[in-house]
């Protein structure tokens, strides 16, 4: 019974909001990148989904080295010749910013790439209150966004949160979305992964050394400091 009450654990949203920003800057994203991945977490919440194991998972596989890769192959991406053989896999966690700034500067984006979780790229456009459709390689389905909501077809839901193939486009999708609110209330998460995130967040702390204080970390020893 122990192991069943550890499952999950409470966590309100200023709570997943804030610690998942810290976690973003403890793996060495900007702290930009961090807000709007923290929001985008919210956005998953409020469709009655857990946001931890899919942001634990990313974020362990992320590292700064990989963020100039990314940077490249969306280069690549934005050139319109090479979209259609555009299948380099791109870290969602580092590039789902700027495929939204793509998404949305673009009169009528057709873009097609493979990402290591689409959910979070989904749920930062909808976060934007971008509308649009991403659909899914093979028969996988489609996930419909549009104004802080997702709405989901067929098996677009499971495989938003494994590896694969993607097509971004404009259209809308407000009448035609299918939202499920019955977990829109939730606030369990994951525990071991909100433990995961918890300890990539603390890497934003200093330690409370002598060393550290020299080096101005935390109050100074009089009140002008």
């Amino acid at each position: 019974m122990i192991g069943v009450r550890d499952a999950t654990i409470e966590i309100s949203d200023a709570e997943l909001e804030t610690t998942l920003q810290k976690a973003c800057v403890g793996v060495g994203l900007d702290l930009g990148n961090g807000i709007e991945l923290g929001r985008a977490a919210l956005t998953l919440r409020y469709a009655g989904m857990d946001s931890a194991p899919v942001f634990a998972a990313a974020l362990r596989k992320y590292t700064p080295r990989n963020a100039d890769t990314d940077r490249d192959s969306l280069n690549d991406l934005m050139d319109r010749a090479k979209i259609a053989d555009a299948l380099i896999p791109i870290s969602a966690i580092s590039a789902a910013s700027a495929i939204c700034d793509w998404f949305i500067t673009e009169s009528n984006p057709e873009i097609r790439l493979r990402l290591d979780c689409p959910l979070i790229v989904l749920a930062l456009l909808a976060t934007r209150g971008c509308c649009g459709e991403m659909a899914f390689e093979g028969d996988a389905g489609k996930a419909a966004f549009h104004d802080h909501t997702i709405g989901f077809q067929g098996l677009a839901s499971s495989f938003a949160t494994v590896p694969g193939t993607i097509e971004l486009k404009h259209r809308s999708t407000r009448n035609s979305m299918t939202v499920d609110r019955g977990r829109s209330g939730i606030r369990d998460v994951d525990a071991a992964s909100w433990r995961d995130i918890c300890a990539l967040a603390d890497r934003c702390l200093v330690s409370g050394s002598e060393e550290s204080r020299l080096n101005d970390a935390g109050a100074g020893l009089i009140d002008e400091d």
